[in-house]
């Protein structure tokens, strides 16, 4: 077996100054005659145990050994570290590709940001939609057991989303197969190096090992540099890491042999692959050049890794998932992209930022980063923020982040209770939808979830408050009483709610409704009264009667609306836990009014009598109108409206004018009552999907 070269210190000194991208030795452009296989067993075999001997040096060190390795090596034409300095390279002289991948945090200078996109990049559908146009995920690992595997907890929070989860093992042939889905996550070691013309090329290693069987059936995909051998860490063994080599795959494996669907997520969880030709090479295979791609920009800590991932999948769909250090209290709904990576950018450090220090003096740094479809508003769930009712028009009025309208392919509903709603109208940038809503029953009011594709969004509820408010107004020496029960029917989004991840929550300030469509009120009337006095030096003694009488009211919505009806509009202020209430009434000919005045003169008692049948209209604490005060009810903290009490004086006195002599006041008292009404279908802080049980994965 061949055995490593043992360099000594200087040796090591004097490569770690030398090995850079420029002065790597280039073989020629012509392809050489295959080596034959004892050839490349042999010199892969030495490869590998001079990657276990690396391993144990830091990274620069390491890689230096390694080059120098390669270079005395006569299978290899060429060799180099790789720019950003985190893996090693080398060109066997049948012109086929190795990458040397030696898993340690980055060594190479790579702190400036990620240079723009090339110009050349896909120009995708602008109409695309912001959720994955396919329901099927492809979770795929290529990782030994040295290395976390993610498969089971990103597999649980898509699922739980409505996506329809493949696990695989990342192997050549599961890679080949790769086609239309609307997520695919690959878990494997990433490296980069250098065709013979000189050109970056990008390599993902793959859980297929390298055989010559398979040396003979790839060699069309070998020589053409869609596949190259690679070397890296991979099974635990005791305390350490058994070195393998298998083959990769390059970006020109990905432009001949994978597809992806529409508005896709590809999600690369590979070191140093977030690079402008990968990337095009990626979205141009989605459909309509629609596809959202994520990686490292550099070399990154496994443990890292397995961490952010789990960040970005949870808050992109909104799974709350409790097993990472970032969890949201209490859950938060399902944001896009853009705002996902603001959260993770303006955090302190950023969560997407791997720092390492392993090179004294040499910190380096990798960002989790990503290129947007044509739609930057990427979604992987449906997101509600908040709702209202348009009582007038019997509308539910639902807004959000929901993507473009599906509804061509029946794929796009509106529940209330599991009950579904008629949808009227999806606008243009997915982030409103206009429903019909009865004004009772079961789809009146509780739990709202949009459904796009079978993707839930997460639930809010529409509260509503079923009770009564009394009114009882007394006159003074009129005698007259009048009592008004506005039974009420009020329903409104009250939750608290961010516009933007990792924020407090706060429900709306302010909220303008009226009362649903089942609200009414109902009347009654009824009364006398005898009042004695001196009028012009005669006696008069007046009886007044006020004929019992009743009736009901149906719910009108605007002032000056039909005559007979009850009006009831609210300013619910959910931060304050209060709400300002009007509650008019008015019903014609309804109140029958007789009154027989007895007047004793100088003569005998004459008897007059009078009668009249008028209309009623009150405006009870109308907040617009001057000289009433305005009806204040408070709620607790659960939104169930506190009982009230609140008592004024009143001038009800419609046919009597009255006068200066008389020994009675004319001034009533106006009672309202609410005996507190229990909110129905109350806004829950937890209403977020239910977190995924926490899963201890293996280091």
């Amino acid at each position: 077996m061949r055995k490593p070269l043992l360099i000594s210190a200087a040796a090591l000194l004097l490569l770690s100054s030398s090995c850079k991208k420029d002065d790597n030795i280039v073989g020629p452009t012509s392809q050489s005659p295959p080596l034959s296989e004892s050839q490349r067993a042999s010199a892969l075999r030495g490869v590998e145990e001079a990657l276990a001997a690396a391993s144990h040096q830091n990274m620069g060190a390491g890689n230096a050994a390694l080059v120098a390795y390669l270079r005395s090596q006569p299978d290899f034409t060429a060799s180099g570290i790789a720019d950003t300095g985190g893996n090693v390279w080398a060109r066997f002289t049948d012109g086929r590709l190795l990458i040397i991948a030696n898993n340690r945090p980055v060594s190479g200078d790579t702190s400036s940001p990620e240079p723009p996109l090339s110009r050349h990049m896909p120009v995708g559908d602008p109409l695309v939609d912001n959720l994955p146009g396919s329901k099927k995920a492809r979770i795929m690992n290529a990782m030994g057991s040295w290395f976390v595997d993610p498969s089971p907890v990103l597999s649980g929070m898509l699922s739980s989303k409505g996506y329809e989860v493949t696990r695989e093992q990342g192997t050549v042939e599961k890679l080949m197969q790769v086609s239309g889905d609307g997520v695919f996550y690959f878990d494997t070691h990433g490296g980069n190096g250098e065709r013979r013309d000189r050109t970056e090329i990008i390599a993902l290693w793959t859980a297929t090992p390298r055989t010559p069987q398979l040396d003979t059936a790839y060699t069309g995909m070998l020589d053409a540099d869609e596949l190259c051998y690679f070397t890296a860490k991979n099974n635990r063994s005791g305390d350490t890491a058994t070195i393998e080599t298998h083959y990769g795959i390059t970006d020109w494996f990905v432009l001949h042999h994978m597809s992806f669907g529409r508005n896709c997520l590809i999600y690369i969880d590979a070191c140093r692959s977030f690079v402008n030709r990968f990337i095009i090479s990626c979205v141009s295979k989605s459909e309509n050049n629609s596809g959202t791609f994520v990686s490292w920009s550099n070399y990154v800590d496994d443990s890292k890794a397995y961490k952010v991932m789990k960040f970005v999948f949870d808050r992109l769909l909104g799974t709350n998932y409790t097993n990472i250090p970032w969890t949201e209290n209490p859950p938060q709904r399902p944001f896009d992209i853009d705002l996902v990576w603001q959260d993770m950018e303006g955090r302190t450090p950023p969560i997407n930022k791997y720092t390492d220090n392993s090179v004294p003096g040499n910190p380096q740094i990798a960002m989790l980063q990503y290129k947007p479809g044509p739609n930057s508003h990427f979604l992987l769930a449906p997101s509600i923020k908040f709702l209202w009712v348009d009582e007038i028009d019997r509308k539910l009025v639902v807004t959000g982040t929901f993507g473009k309208d599906p509804r061509s392919d029946g794929t796009g509903t509106v529940t209330v209770n599991g009950n579904l709603l008629t949808i009227q109208s999806w606008n243009n940038d997915g982030e409103e939808i206009i429903c019909s809503i009865p004004p009772t029953g079961t789809s009146a009011a509780g739990d709202v979830i949009v459904t796009v594709r079978g993707h839930e969004s997460n639930v809010v509820q529409l509260t509503e408050w079923i009770g009564e408010i009394r009114m009882r107004m007394t006159s003074g020496y009129v005698g007259m009483n009048l009592a008004v029960t506005f039974s009420l029917h009020l329903r409104a989004d009250v939750h608290s709610f961010r516009e933007r991840p990792h924020e407090t929550p706060q429900a709306a300030s302010q909220i303008l409704t009226f009362g649903a469509p089942d609200t009414r009120g109902n009347w009654s009337f009824g009364g006398t009264n005898t009042t004695h006095y001196t009028s012009v030096g005669c006696n008069v003694v007046s009886t007044e009667t006020w004929a019992n009488n009743s009736g009901g009211l149906p719910i009108v919505y605007f002032s000056g609306g039909p005559p007979n009806g009850v009006l009831m509009d609210f300013e619910i202020q959910p931060r304050a836990r209060t709400m300002k209430v009007r509650l008019d009434a008015s019903a014609t000919n309804v109140i029958n009014w007789s009154c027989v005045d007895s007047i004793t003169c100088s003569g005998p008692t004459i008897g007059v009598q009078y009668s009249g049948v008028s209309s009623f209209s009150t405006s009870i604490f109308n907040r617009t109108a001057p000289g009433f005060d305005t009806l204040t009810l408070s709620f607790a903290p659960n939104f169930d409206i506190l009982p009230s009490t609140t008592q004024r004086p009143n001038q009800m006195n419609p046919f009597h004018g009255g006068d200066p002599n008389a020994t009675q006041t004319p001034t009533g008292l106006t009672t309202i009552e609410c005996a507190g009404i229990q909110a129905r279908y109350r806004p829950d802080p937890n209403a977020g999907q239910r977190p995924l049980a926490s899963t201890r994965r293996r280091r």
